[in-house]
């Protein structure tokens, strides 16, 4: 974040990890451009992150496909945009959709959605199929539409017990910012309006740094969290009739069906084992099970074009 705001500019996270020192980040933000040039024949595919947009295991499944694949990083509408009355699940993929469109041009598409992606890129799929777009391919990194979140659940005091909780073993885990951003965010949605936390927004910036990372980012996430609720809770009337592949965590499969409730929607959906649960299929030694996997499969894929 303090380095988007310096640059003024995005700042891709393959570019940096957490083991570099401070003159590998320097090199690595002052080095050339590392996009995609003219002569290059990877076959382009759109990502769609989770809930808390690009982390750092997103970016290692990048670079690891990197042989194969050029990423193209779908970024999700920020909550100033998401508070005004009446913005919904629909309003986000259709953001979405603009920009593989504004990329795509006449191309193919292929999807690739992780989480929360996976719902995005699903409505998106199908919205790009009605508006007329080929949609050759959608890889779901082990979406669960059978087992969203649900929204809290008792009284006020209930949830206030329940909030506090969080908060302790926040404060154990994490230290005082991310609760302390929490917090502040809380307050903002609940007691002061965000309309008007979003007009004190610089006075925000006065925050400690990874404060103001977190409040942001549970700002996010709560109000997309809502937005599919409601989504789920209007019905999904429509279904998906191109290859869909769902790269399913073994462990992660507990009480719902091996299709994640994916196969009343897709037509030709193909499930494809991967090994850890929903967060560790990304680490060491799961990973690259789903690298190996997940190439396999996009490569059979992009050869039939």
């Amino acid at each position: 974040m303090v380095l988007e705001r310096q640059l003024g500019q995005p700042v891709p996270l393959d570019l940096i990890d957490m083991a570099m020192r401070f003159d590998e980040v320097v090199a690595a933000l002052s080095g050339p451009p590392s996009g995609p040039t003219a002569e290059d024949a990877r076959p382009a595919v759109f990502l769609l992150p989770g809930l808390d947009d690009d982390e750092e295991r997103l970016a290692r499944f990048r670079v690891a496909l990197r042989p194969y694949a050029r990423f193209r990083l779908v970024a999700y509408p920020d909550w100033p945009e998401m508070m005004r009355p009446g913005w919904c699940f629909d309003e986000l993929t259709a953001a979405v959709v603009e920009q593989i469109v504004q990329q795509a041009g006449s191309s193919p598409i292929l999807l690739t959605g992780y989480s929360f992606g996976g719902e995005v890129g699903f409505e998106v799929a199908c919205r790009l199929v009605g508006l007329g777009h080929e949609v050759r391919w959608f890889g779901i990194l082990d979406a669960d539409i059978t087992r969203l979140p649900p929204p809290p659940s008792g009284g006020p005091v209930a949830r206030l017990r329940r909030y506090a909780r969080e908060l302790a073993d926040d404060v154990r885990r994490e230290g005082l910012h991310k609760s302390a951003g929490l917090l502040i965010g809380k307050f903002g949605r609940d007691i002061v309006g965000l309309p008007r936390m979003h007009r004190i927004r610089r006075w925000l910036r006065r925050l400690p740094p990874r404060t103001e990372f977190w409040l942001h980012r549970r700002t996010r996430s709560i109000l997309r969290m809502k937005a599919l609720w409601a989504w789920q809770d209007a019905g999904i009337g429509h279904r998906l009739h191109v290859p869909v592949t769902l790269f399913a965590s073994e462990a992660g499969n507990g009480l719902s069906p091996p299709d994640r409730g994916w196969g009343p929607l897709c037509s030709a959906l193909t499930i494809v084992p991967v090994e850890g649960d929903h967060h560790t299929l990304f680490d060491r030694p799961h990973c690259e099970i789903l690298y190996a996997r997940y190439a396999e499969v996009f490569q059979a894929v992009t050869r039939q074009e």
